[in-house]
């Protein structure tokens, strides 16, 4: 579950998400089994896609969306300028969806993918006839993809981060760890110890208690130093709980949770069955004892 904005989802009129009206020309023959209503829905989102492609440098999420005529949205603060955006359009048989990375609302990196479900994967020939670049066509052909990045694209992101917290040094580790740290650098999780009716541990719940196990601080200063903001909070959490247990929690780590205690942006959490959302000081605050009273410093002893 991605953590989101204050103002949540922002979508528009289900009508103008899932259905694109019109008298939208079908070319060619129909394959068979395949409704022309449904077909028509798709070319039109098609259309509305080639509409706002290309992406140019300068465009902010917003000029996108308005090019493509209003689309569903969510958008989740990534701190220090960075937002990540989902949007789609759906049609009959197929949609199209948007992951636009933007900083200081320009955007970054792009990736957008049109494809059908498995009940219209005849629906294919018909769009491919009218798909045209930017949009390419996977080796598979179950797809219609674009891509787009400015110079330095996500790396823009990450300095901004370590600007405002300070540049890890990524150390050296076995690759269970590696992979841990990997998640919690990435995304997305959620904040949290049992979800779910299982009780099941929360994306990022796991990797931190490994690292935590393996007492790597070191792995968790590089996530408390990630464009992830949940990743960052619980890499906070974890030092926190080393503190605690005696390993040294070093004053640039300290000057960094502070800054994430003091940033609102609300944060993807759950309390059993119930998804929430919290904040870095929330949910810090809210720490069991072990990782609170490691907050308050402990005696330098560690990596």
């Amino acid at each position: 579950m991605a953590h989101r904005s204050a103002s949540g989802f922002r979508f528009l009129h289900w009508a103008s998400i899932v259905a694109t009206l019109g008298c939208h020309r079908i070319p060619g023959e129909v394959p068979d089994g395949l409704r022309r209503d449904w077909l028509r829905r798709d070319i039109g989102v098609v259309e509305r896609v080639l509409a706002g492609l290309p992406i140019a440098e300068g465009d902010t999420v917003d000029a996108v969306v308005a090019r493509l005529g209003g689309v569903g949205r969510a958008d989740t603060d990534l701190g220090f300028g960075g937002q990540s955006t989902f949007a789609s359009i759906a049609g009959g048989y197929s949609s199209c969806s948007f992951s636009l990375l933007s900083l200081e609302r320009r955007i970054i990196e792009a990736t957008v993918t049109c494809s059908a479900g498995a009940e219209g994967g005849s629906a294919m020939v018909v769009l491919r006839r009218i798909v045209k670049p930017p949009l390419v066509e996977s080796t598979d052909g179950s797809k219609f993809t674009y891509s787009y990045a400015v110079d330095g694209g996500k790396g823009l992101l990450v300095a901004a981060v370590h600007q405002a917290l300070g540049t890890p040094v990524v150390p050296a580790a076995p690759e269970p760890l590696m992979a841990a740290l990997n998640v919690l650098l990435s995304g997305p999780l959620t904040l949290g110890f049992a979800c779910g009716a299982a009780g099941s541990p929360p994306p990022g719940r796991r990797q931190t208690d490994l690292l935590v196990g393996e007492k790597r601080a070191d792995l968790l200063r590089v996530a408390l130093r990630g464009t992830s903001p949940v990743g960052r909070v619980y890499a906070a959490e974890g030092l926190m709980t080393l503190a605690h247990d005696g390993i040294e929690m070093v004053e640039a780590d300290r000057d960094a949770i502070a800054k994430l205690r003091a940033m609102p942006i609300p944060l993807s959490a759950c309390e059993g069955c119930m998804p929430t959302s919290t904040t870095a000081e929330q949910y810090l605050r809210g720490l069991p004892p072990r990782a609170a009273q490691g907050a308050q410093g402990a005696p330098d002893a560690g990596r």
